[in-house]
């Protein structure tokens, strides 16, 4: 019986889309990391939100776990160096309005309110949260 190629994608080219994702998602985590912060590419700086995406991305994978102790205080306190201690969000500094170039989408408070949300994510998949 001939399988439709619907069904081929469906049935057996989805593990290898799933498999290739995971290894591309692997490879990028393990390059792109300088130290206690994540980068986008191999030719950007080492960032905030790029450091909370690689802690969610490892914790996907599921190799959080293998981290020593020494270099999940580290990202830890990269991230939470972010957070203003008056109002307890993150990233103030790293947004500004003038950046904000499609304001009828989403306003400055909607984009640092979105920041505290990956900082809090990535710090709860590193098992702590931040101290204010």
């Amino acid at each position: 019986m001939e399988v439709s190629p619907i069904s081929r994608c469906i049935l057996y080219e989805s593990n290898d889309r799933y498999e290739t994702a995971i290894r591309r998602v692997s490879n990028w985590v393990n390059q792109n990391w300088d130290d206690c912060q994540s980068r986008y590419t191999v030719s950007d700086k080492p960032g905030f939100l790029p450091t909370c995406f690689a802690v969610l991305a490892e914790e996907t994978l599921g190799t959080l776990n293998g981290w020593n102790s020494r270099k999940r205080q580290k990202v830890v306190d990269e991230i939470c160096a972010q957070q203003d201690k008056d109002s307890g969000i993150f990233g103030l500094e790293l947004i500004k309005a003038a950046d904000l170039t499609w304001g009828s989408i989403c306003d400055l408070r909607y984009v640092r309110y979105q920041l505290t949300y990956f900082a809090l994510s990535a710090l709860s998949a590193l098992g702590t949260c931040p101290s204010t």
